[in-house]
């Protein structure tokens, strides 16, 4: 099943929809082998005599047996995009198809990549090493050496990510430190923290691959605060919080890391993200990476479409106040319960009342992005 979304997969696909004219993909909600814990799809392809149409279209069932009923000749294809990397939005109908394909002409939607730069977080190289509790830290007396630490997404309890937040993943004895010893020369190092260094010689933490090319071994590179951190695997709607000025945070790889080209627009991007186009692109974009979740990776952002708000006088500023606090308020009562009425009421003022998107635009947009969270989610129950 990698065949309709990774990167390695592309020249295949591009090869299979440029020789095909019908191109048919069956997926199944169960696992078709036996013994085998990998997904696998049927795909059946036509080639016609003097046709220059190249249609697709993706179908899901709950097993083979269900082929047996199901009537493979009345199924409505889409016209293949060559210019899109990857298919899952052949899922959709073709009505869904064209409407996805006309929001990225749309002059009222912007792509990610205008706004801001995703970026990969920290690679420590050793989570378990680098990455410290306050037990650790207390042990050998290191807390000048660390920096506040988001190694998870399930440390962000709101919109933000507050020093009390992060205090509170400290008391829950989360790892919430970063040793980061860049800055720092040799003669500068406490009797703890050379302790703490032949610990991890000890146990051979220096002659792994990416601590052992390194001129110091636990020197960790890349190490600052972005203005938003981003949730790189999402299980239901992505985590996503942004930086405080009474915290300089860091995040470790499990999160993406995202740098605002205008500051003014920090608050403005977090509420265009909690779209339903936004969230329809996000499925669109990321890939299935196990057990329901979706991985989506700094490039893949990127190219997230969203409501365009950015302009100084769309948005009065207790409006855009007023949203980001709102969602700060839900998620941190909620979490992701009910999520889909703060999603619906968010449309409605950006969407529909600034926007000017007809509502039935709208509504079909969110039964895009349902439709597909629903397919992955469910899918893994």
């Amino acid at each position: 099943s990698d065949l309709l979304q990774v990167k390695y997969a592309k020249e295949l696909r591009s090869f299979l929809t440029k020789k095909l004219n019908k191109c048919l993909i069956v997926t199944f909600n169960k696992l078709v082998f036996e013994g085998i814990e990998q997904d696998v799809v049927l795909l059946l392809g036509e080639k016609i005599n003097k046709s220059f149409s190249h249609q697709m279209k993706i179908i899901q069932l709950e097993d083979e047996y269900e082929l047996e009923n199901y009537d493979l000749n009345n199924i409505e294809f889409s016209e293949i995009d060559n210019n899109s990397d990857k298919w899952t939005k052949y899922f959709l109908s073709r009505e869904q198809v064209k409407l996805v394909d006309k929001i990225r002409e749309d002059k009222r939607f912007i792509v990610f990549s205008e706004i801001a730069k995703a970026e990969i977080g920290i690679t420590t190289g050793n989570n378990g090493y680098f990455c410290l509790t306050r037990d650790v830290v207390d042990e050998y007396d290191i807390e000048s050496y660390c920096k506040p630490l988001l190694a998870k997404s399930s440390g962000i309890k709101g919109f933000q990510f507050t020093k009390e937040d992060w205090k509170d993943n400290v008391k829950d004895n989360a790892k919430a430190y970063l040793l980061d010893l860049s800055s720092f020369d040799e003669k500068e190092f406490s009797e703890g923290l050379k302790n703490y260094i032949k610990h991890g010689e000890e146990r051979g933490f220096d002659s792994t691959y990416k601590t052992r090319i390194r001129n110091r071994w636990y020197d960790v590179p890349s190490i600052w605060s972005p203005d938003v951190f981003y949730s790189r695997r999402i299980h239901y709607i992505p985590k996503i919080a942004g930086k405080t000025s009474d915290l300089e945070a860091v995040n470790t790889d499990t999160l993406n890391r995202v740098t605002l080209k205008n500051q003014a627009n920090f608050k403005k991007l977090m509420i265009a993200l909690y779209t339903s186009v936004a969230l329809l692109f996000t499925e669109l974009e990321g890939r299935n990476y196990g057990g329901g979740a979706l991985e989506i990776l700094p490039s893949e952002l990127s190219k997230v479409m969203l409501p365009n708000i950015f302009d100084n006088d769309f948005l009065a500023s207790e409006e855009v106040d007023y949203l980001f606090d709102k969602i700060d308020h839900f998620v941190r009562k909620n979490k992701d319960k009910n999520i889909d009425l703060l999603i619906e009421e968010i449309d409605n003022f950006i969407l529909i009342d600034k926007l000017k998107i007809p509502q039935q635009i709208v509504f079909e947009v969110n039964n895009a992005w349902k439709f597909l969270q629903n397919k992955r989610i469910l899918k893994h129950k």
